[in-house]
């Protein structure tokens, strides 16, 4: 019976690290030579260069996501997409541009302490 408590609070434990962790300032989509916007805000360049990139690499598919760190971005992508075409994405993104203002977290609204 206490081996199950203790299972149950390191599952819970464990969600909670997990929703509590990173999330992207910016999530963008590939899809058949098209980079779209999913979640976040980035520049127009960005996209039109991407899809460019996309196209000529005959990338069809993956994702790109945004942290932003201080004063810079880092990009992380999905498996689907080479470590040369990660080079490429990296080159066009423009180095002067930061993201939107983060999205909201799922789940509702959320309020402040008081106190």
């Amino acid at each position: 019976m206490i081996a199950l408590l203790i299972l149950l609070a390191g599952f819970v434990s464990f969600l909670l690290w997990r929703a509590m962790g990173e999330r992207p300032d910016f999530d963008l989509r590939i899809r058949g030579h098209r980079v779209e916007c999913v979640r976040g805000e980035v520049p127009g360049s960005f996209l039109h260069a991407g899809a460019e990139v996309a196209r000529i690499a005959g990338l069809r598919r993956g994702r790109i996501r945004g942290y932003l760190d201080g004063n810079s971005v880092h990009l992380r992508f999905s498996s689907a997409v080479p470590e040369a075409v990660r080079q490429r994405f990296r080159n066009v993104w423009p180095h002067d541009a930061t993201p939107g203002p983060r999205p909201p977290r799922s789940g509702g609204p959320r309020r402040r302490a008081r106190g």
